[in-house]
């Protein structure tokens, strides 16, 4: 179902822009010159951006050394592929090799305070050990609120057996 967030209604599919080469410059001013991208219009991040690619010896086979990469590709190009947020705030949650072997995908699940932000990812695609491709749906400035602090033992129990109360039921805390 659409979420409905800041007073707007949830998108039922992206508006994109499609650019042969860099649009406005950005992806030469941080260093992938050369990249192709499609931007989200909403966002004005890159849904998909690919070039080239840039060697990361022995990405494709070993998983740890394509998450270091995806990582430090991630870090280095945040302000393009998720404005405002820091390289913390996204969770591995995928590291897979395509069955025939010659392409490795890593994701990464974007979060705030720990809580994750529904639809906001960050992939990566690795083949002959260049990273080929990024993807980003990660939305861009988020900030969250997030009450810390742990509700009392006590007024937890009695609003539960109160509330329940209410609907008619019987509890006893345990």
């Amino acid at each position: 179902a659409p979420v409905v967030a800041a007073e707007r209604g949830g998108r039922t599919m992206r508006d994109v822009v499609w650019s042969r080469g860099d649009r406005d410059g950005r992806l030469a001013a941080a260093g992938l010159a050369g990249w192709t991208a499609q931007w989200d219009r909403d966002t004005d991040v890159p849904l998909r951006m690919w070039g080239a690619g840039i060697v990361f010896s022995g990405s494709t086979a070993n998983p740890a050394i394509a998450e270091a990469a995806a990582r430090q590709f991630l870090a280095q190009h945040l302000a393009v592929l998720a404005p405002g947020a820091s390289p913390a705030d996204f969770v591995l949650v995928s590291n897979q090799l395509s069955p025939n072997g010659k392409v490795r995908s890593v994701g990464f699940e974007q979060r705030i305070d720990g809580v994750r932000v529904h639809g906001g990812a960050i992939g990566f695609a690795f083949q002959a050990d260049r990273l080929a491709m990024a993807s980003s749906t990660a939305l861009p400035n988020v900030a969250g609120a997030m009450h810390h602090a742990r509700l009392a033992t006590t007024a937890t129990r009695g609003a539960a057996v109160r509330g329940l109360g209410r609907e008619g039921a019987v509890a006893a805390p345990r």
